[in-house]
């Protein structure tokens, strides 16, 4: 990540966006390094990273299922759309933008 106030996330809900660093920082730590916060795993299907001809920037997208627990409950995003946007800084990849969504179509799907 970008250690300045650039860093700029959507995440799939509109209340938890994520500008600059210090946020970024201070959900990490209120949530992720909790001790009734669990990661299990991860998985990306169809990842795309793309290149700048300067070799300076890049872009990925890709569908991102996160298996965690909560509580004891699961929190697992399942089929979330994420795409980024980096800049090579002094020889080493940064994230400036990142963003989460689900779509619509696979959110209200109705079992079979």
């Amino acid at each position: 990540m970008i250690d300045s106030d650039e860093l700029f996330f959507f995440q799939t809900d509109s209340k938890s966006t994520v500008k600059g660093i210090a946020r970024f920082k201070e959900m990490t730590e209120s949530f992720f390094l909790r001790d009734d916060f669990k990661a299990i795993k991860y998985e990306m299907q169809d990842l795309r990273i793309n290149l700048s001809p300067a070799l300076q920037t890049a872009w990925f997208a890709c569908l991102l299922d996160d298996f965690n627990t909560f509580k004891g409950r699961p929190a697992n995003w399942e089929k979330v759309r994420w795409t980024g946007v980096l800049e090579k800084i002094e020889g080493s990849w940064k994230i400036f933008q990142m963003h989460f969504s689900k779509a619509e179509d696979l959110v209200n799907k109705q079992p079979a």
